[in-house]
C-alpha cells in the first residue's frame, strides 16, 4: 500500500502463480510500487511456508495416530503374555508365584513408563517448534496527536475515521519509529494498522522515523481496531451531556447513542485475538507484531489478553499517544506486559 499526499492508500495487488498455470493465487499487497519484487519474493516464501506448515501438520497428525495404535497394542500384547506366563508359572511353581508375579509387574510397569518418557519427549519437542513460530514481541502503539486530541470540536464537522494527525502527532509518530528501531533493530516487522486516517498517517510516520526498509515489514490494514464508535458527526454539548452519564453509568458498559461501549470493543477485539494467532502460525517467524489503534481498544486487547476485571480496566488511562507498550514472549509461551501504565488515581 502506497500513501499518497492527502494521506489515502493506494492498493496495489499483485498475484502468484501456483503449480496449475489456470489457478492464481493473490498474494498480499505491495507497500509502494518499487517494493513489488520483494513483496512477491516474500509473498512466495510465505507460501511455501504455509505449505511446508500444513503438510507437517498432517505428518504429526499421522505419526501420532501411528504411535498411540503401536502403545495400544504393544500394552495388549505385553498383558497377554504376562498373563499367559502367570498361568504357567503358577501351575509349574505355585509356592514361588507371588514373587514371580511381582517381577512381572515391575517389568510391565517400566516397559509403559518407559513410552510414556518417549511420548513425553516428543511432546516437549513439539512445544518447543510452537514457542520458534511465536513472535517475540507484541508492540502497542497509539495514534499521534489528532486534530480531534487538540480540538473536540472538530468531530462536530469531520467524520472520526478522517481526523488528521496534527504538527505534534507527526513529530510523535517519527519519534515513535525511531524508539521502534532501537528496540527491534533489523529484525522483521508485520503491522496492523486502524483504517482510521490518522493511524494510517501515524504508521507511515512510525515506518519513516524508524526507517525500515520496504522489504523488512509488511502491512495489513484491521477495521477490527478501529476507534469506539461514539456516534456520526458529534454535536459538542451533547458529547458533554454523554461523558457525564458515561461516567455515572461506567465507562466499559455505556453505550454512546448511535455507538458503541467498551463492551462492544471488547467483543470485536476477542474475535481479532483468534485471527491473531491464525497469523502466528504463517508469519511467525517474524520476530515483532506492532498494532497501530487508538487508545481504549488497545486498553481492551490488554483487558481481553491478560485477562483484567473490569475494575481493573477502569483504573487504568489511556497510553500516551506515540507511546510504545511492549508485551514480550515469556519461556512458557505466554506473552507478559513489560511496560509500566498509568492508573487513574481517582477511582
Amino acid at each position: 500500500m502506497e500513501v499518497d499526499a492527502d494521506g489515502r492508500l493506494q492498493k496495489t495487488e499483485y498475484t502468484r502463480r501456483v503449480d496449475n498455470p489456470a489457478k492464481t493465487v493473490v498474494s498480499g499487497t505491495a507497500v509502494g510500487a518499487t517494493a513489488q519484487p520483494a513483496r512477491r519474493e516474500m509473498a512466495q516464501q510465505r507460501w511455501e511456508e504455509i505449505d511446508e506448515h500444513m503438510h507437517s501438520v498432517q505428518r504429526n497428525r499421522t505419526t501420532i495416530s501411528y504411535h498411540r495404535t503401536m502403545r495400544t497394542t504393544s500394552q495388549h500384547i505385553i498383558s497377554a503374555a504376562a498373563v499367559v506366563l502367570l498361568g504357567v508359572l503358577t501351575y509349574l511353581y505355585p509356592h514361588t508365584i507371588v514373587a514371580i508375579g511381582g517381577v512381572m509387574l515391575v517389568i510391565y510397569l517400566l516397559h509403559v513408563g518407559g513410552l510414556d518418557i518417549i511420548f513425553h519427549i516428543r511432546n516437549k519437542e513439539k512445544r518447543r517448534r510452537e514457542l520458534r513460530r511465536l513472535p517475540r514481541r507484541i508492540i502497542l502503539i497509539r495514534h499521534g496527536e489528532s486534530q480531534g486530541n487538540a480540538d473536540a470540536t472538530t468531530y462536530s464537522h469531520t467524520p472520526d475515521h478522517q481526523v488528521r494527525l496534527t504538527d505534534k502527532g507527526i513529530d510523535q509518530a517519527k519519534g515513535a519509529g525511531r524508539e521502534l528501531r532501537k528496540l527491534i533493530g533489523d529484525s522483521m516487522v508485520r503491522f496492523f494498522v486502524s483504517p482510521y486516517m490518522r493511524s494510517y498517517q501515524t504508521f507511515k510516520y512510525i515506518v519513516e522515523g524508524a526507517e525500515i526498509a520496504p522489504n523488512r515489514y509488511t502491512m495489513r490494514e484491521e477495521p477490527r481496531l478501529r476507534e469506539q464508535d461514539w456516534g456520526n458527526f458529534q454535536d459538542p454539548a451533547k458529547v458533554k451531556q454523554y461523558m457525564q452519564a458515561r461516567r455515572a453509568f461506567g465507562s466499559f458498559f455505556y453505550r454512546f447513542p448511535e455507538g458503541e461501549s467498551g463492551a462492544d470493543v471488547y467483543d470485536r477485539v476477542t474475535d481479532f485475538w483468534s485471527s491473531l494467532h491464525r497469523e502466528f502460525k504463517f508469519y511467525g517467524c517474524l520476530d515483532n507484531f506492532v498494532l497501530v489503534s487508538h487508545g481504549i481498544t488497545l486498553r481492551v486487547f490488554l483487558m481481553r489478553y491478560l485477562k483484567w476485571t473490569v475494575e481493573e480496566y477502569h483504573k487504568l488511562w489511556n497510553f500516551d499517544n506515540c507511546s510504545l507498550v511492549v508485551m514480550e514472549l515469556a519461556g512458557n509461551g505466554q506473552y507478559r506486559l513489560v511496560t509500566p501504565l498509568k492508573q487513574d488515581r481517582s477511582t
